[in-house]
């Protein structure tokens, strides 16, 4: 009898053991996707401070600024794509001078308590004076992630293939 007692003891530890685990990651799981919720940026401050920083960005480009470009680039990113001062305007086609970037559609993510994420689809428009007759267009469609610290004011782009807007995916 002691030892059906026993039996079944052990039984209900390894059964209350085995819960326990298949709940906390379940509750794992959820709490990460909980992180990487998209939202749309309804906050007219925070998309006309990110389309700002993008607006710099191209005027960088532009002007083939390969420090200020290289500075503003993505640590990660940097690193990953093995890009360096040398290489960074490699990255990007030509921006004619007199560029802009405007921004059309946002969506935003918390990473950190004060860094934001922000998918941004916009269009580079091109002065009049650049405009190529034969195509004539004076806008491309691109797409960036704009990571903004709001304690420290910092931020810093990468460029994004726009899995976002394109796909309807939400998480690269």
């Amino acid at each position: 009898m002691k030892d059906k007692t026993n039996l079944i003891a052990l039984i209900l530890v390894i059964v209350t053991a085995i819960v326990l685990i298949v709940t906390y990651i379940t509750k794992n799981k959820n709490n990460d996707t909980d992180e990487e919720k998209v939202s749309i940026v309804t906050n007219y401050s925070d998309f006309y401070t990110v389309d700002s920083c993008l607006n710099r960005f191209i005027i960088f480009l532009s002007s083939n600024n390969k420090s200020d470009v290289f500075s503003i680039l993505n640590e990660e990113y940097k690193e990953k794509n093995d890009i360096t001062e040398d290489n960074v305007l490699d990255l990007f086609e030509s921006i004619k001078e007199g560029s802009s970037f405007v921004s059309k559609k946002m969506y935003y993510t918390s990473i950190d308590k004060n860094v934001y994420k922000y998918y941004v689809y916009g269009s580079i428009e091109y002065s009049e004076l650049y405009i190529d007759n034969s195509s004539n267009t004076n806008s491309t469609d691109t797409y960036f992630i704009v990571y903004i610290d709001k304690n420290k004011h910092l931020y810093s782009v990468e460029p994004y293939y726009g899995n976002i807007f394109t796909n309807g995916e939400i998480y690269e």
